[in-house]
């Protein structure tokens, strides 16, 4: 097993006592003018019901017990509106990707109490897309949004198969906005530090819409930012930035153009470094 010490690796025993769980951060600004038409009040009502309700419209989260027969995205755990009070942060949205369906595993023969069951997770390249959407969606519930960056944390990742083939077949959603690109810079902690050093990403044209270029330095302002667990008892794992990440063209900045990216890179790192289980990534627009 390497011993990289910026690095968590797949410890799979674990994985029935440590669900795998993914928080979104938004970050720019909320401008709430009461005058607007459907802007709510947060006195009224708070972001987790806005958005567990928009999930629950979608089906791709519900708070049913027992939870319905079709498949779900995520479960629902912790959502805080913050625009105001935690600088440039908007919001944060916290969800387990244990929702799919239950399967049966094997330990060591020695070990019988490794057998049992467990909710094999939703991928978390097909995850991202439709948790940014609905979140951002839950968030203009509360005012007009301009959306500047978004980070991505995943804990306790699972070990599954990626397939690479769905994360392409989500471009075709974006092939009617060619004729335009938005630029954004990639970055993320050392867990993907790799993808730059060994060129596993793809460099230059991906069939567009979506397009990256060389790697880059990240300006401080850029880098991902996660409490140390000293500071923030609740978050398990110390993330350390990588100083250089990759620059995108996207086909425009809006949020699900921004997950697509973050979708993309997100599998790419998975499948060239599968014994990843813990990982940080941020996309800013840049201007």
């Amino acid at each position: 097993m390497p011993t990289n010490p910026f690095v968590t690796y797949r410890s799979f025993p674990d994985q029935d006592h440590y669900p795998s769980t993914v928080v979104v951060e938004a970050f720019g600004s909320l401008s709430r003018d009461p005058s607007l038409p459907g802007i709510i009040d947060d006195e009224d009502e708070d972001l987790y019901s806005v958005f567990s309700a928009r999930g629950e419209l979608m089906h791709w989260t519900s708070t049913l017990l027992p939870r319905p027969p079709h498949s779900l995205v995520w479960e629902m755990e912790e959502v805080e509106l913050t625009a105001g009070s935690e600088g440039d942060m908007i919001g944060w949205v916290q969800v387990g990707l244990n929702v799919d369906d239950v399967s049966k595993y094997e330990g060591p023969p020695t070990d019988p109490s490794r057998i049992g069951i467990y909710k094999r997770p939703t991928e978390i390249a097909l995850a991202l897309p439709p948790l940014i959407q609905c979140f951002h969606d839950s968030l203009r519930r509360f005012g007009a949004v301009e959306l500047s960056a978004l980070q991505v944390r995943a804990t306790y990742l699972a070990p599954s198969p990626r397939p690479e083939a769905n994360v392409f077949s989500m471009q075709n959603w974006f092939n009617t906005t060619l004729k335009t690109q938005e630029n954004a810079l990639i970055s993320f902690d050392q867990n993907f530090a790799g993808l730059t050093s060994a060129g596993l990403i793809p460099i230059g044209p991906i069939n567009r819409p979506l397009e990256f270029g060389l790697v880059a330095a990240v300006p401080e302002a850029h880098l991902i930012n996660v409490p140390f667990p000293e500071v923030a008892p609740l978050y398990p794992y110390r993330f350390f930035p990588a100083l250089s990440g990759l620059s995108v063209k996207l086909p425009e900045w809006t949020p699900d153009a921004a997950a697509w990216a973050l979708a993309f890179v997100t599998n790419a790192a998975l499948v060239q470094l599968p014994d990843i289980t813990h990982f940080a990534i941020r996309i800013t627009r840049i201007p």
